[in-house]
C-alpha cells in the first residue's frame, strides 16, 4: 500500500452495511472519506443542473480509481471488464435451496414495504404520542422514543440491502472456483455474513416495533418467521460465513486507536 493510502483499510467497503453516517471506520474507508468530503461540499448551495454533473464526475473518479488499483496490482483491467460484461449474461440454474433463499429475500422486501405503507398513520400517531409525553417530562420517554426511531431507521435501511446482498452471495456461490478461491475468505461468504448481520439487526428492530404496536403481533409474526427462514437459509448454504474476516470490522484491534 502506498504511503498516501495508509489511512485507509483495504476493501473495508466491500463488506459493510453502506451506512456511512453510523460507521466508526468512516475516516479509514476510501468510500467513507469521499462521503465526508462530499457532505462538506454539499453545505454550499448547488444548482439543480450541477447535481447531474457531480454524480457523473464522481462515477468517473471511482472507475479511474478501480482501474488504477487493478493495474497497480497486475490485474488485466481490459480482460476484467470483458469478464464482468460476459458475467451479466450468465444465467445459471439455481438449486432449490438457493431459489428459496432468493425468493425469501424478495418476499421480505415486499412485506416490509407493505407493513410501513399500511401503518403510516399509526406510526405518526405513536410519534406524536411520544413527543407529547416527552414535553410532559415523563421518565424514560426519551429512551423509548429514541429506540423506536432507531428501529424504524434500521428496518428501512436494510429492507433493500438484505435482498441485494443475498443476490450477491448467491451469485458468488454459483460462480466460485475451488481451485481459485479461498474456501472461507471469498466474496460469497463475505456477502452472506453481511446479509446475516443485517437480518439479525432487523429482527431486533422488528421486536421493538412489536413492543410499541402489540396489537399487530399476529401479522408481525409472519415477518419474524420470514427473517428466520432467511437466517436459516444463509446458515445452510454458507456454513463458513461466520469465519469470514471482514476487513476492519472483524479485526478492530488492528485499526482502532
Amino acid at each position: 500500500m502506498k504511503e498516501d493510502d495508509e489511512q485507509f483499510i483495504p476493501f473495508i467497503h466491500n463488506y459493510c452495511d453502506r451506512w456511512c453516517e453510523r460507521c466508526r471506520f468512516i475516516n479509514q474507508c476510501r468510500i467513507g472519506a469521499k462521503e465526508v468530503e462530499r457532505s462538506r461540499e454539499r453545505s454550499a448551495a448547488m444548482e439543480e443542473d450541477d447535481v447531474v454533473d457531480a454524480v457523473t464526475e464522481n462515477l468517473k473518479r471511482v472507475l479511474e480509481h478501480l482501474e488504477h488499483f487493478a493495474r497497480e496490482n497486475g490485474i488485466d483491467w481490459d480482460k476484467l471488464q470483458q469478464e464482468i460484461d460476459e458475467a451479466d449474461f450468465v444465467a445459471e440454474e439455481l438449486s432449490i435451496e438457493q431459489t428459496r433463499l432468493q425468493d425469501w429475500g424478495k418476499e421480505y422486501l415486499d412485506m416490509g414495504q407493505e407493513w410501513f405503507s399500511n401503518h403510516q398513520q399509526e406510526i405518526k400517531y405513536k410519534e406524536d404520542e411520544l413527543n407529547h409525553k416527552l414535553q410532559m417530562g415523563i421518565k424514560d420517554i426519551p429512551k423509548e422514543a429514541a429506540e423506536l426511531v432507531d428501529a424504524i431507521e434500521v428496518i428501512r435501511w436494510f429492507l433493500f440491502f438484505i435482498n441485494v446482498k443475498l443476490d450477491r452471495a448467491l451469485y458468488g456461490l454459483r460462480n466460485h472456483s475451488d481451485d481459485e478461491e479461498d474456501p472461507i475468505q471469498n466474496d460469497a461468504n463475505g456477502s452472506a455474513k453481511v446479509a446475516l448481520n443485517a437480518v439479525e439487526r432487523s429482527l431486533k428492530a422488528w421486536e421493538v416495533i412489536r413492543m410499541h404496536f402489540p396489537n399487530h403481533t399476529d401479522e408481525l409474526i409472519d415477518i419474524f418467521v420470514l427473517l428466520g427462514r432467511i437466517k436459516m437459509g444463509l446458515e445452510t448454504l454458507f456454513p463458513e460465513m461466520e469465519s469470514f474476516v471482514r476487513p476492519g470490522f472483524d479485526e478492530p484491534e488492528l485499526y482502532m486507536a
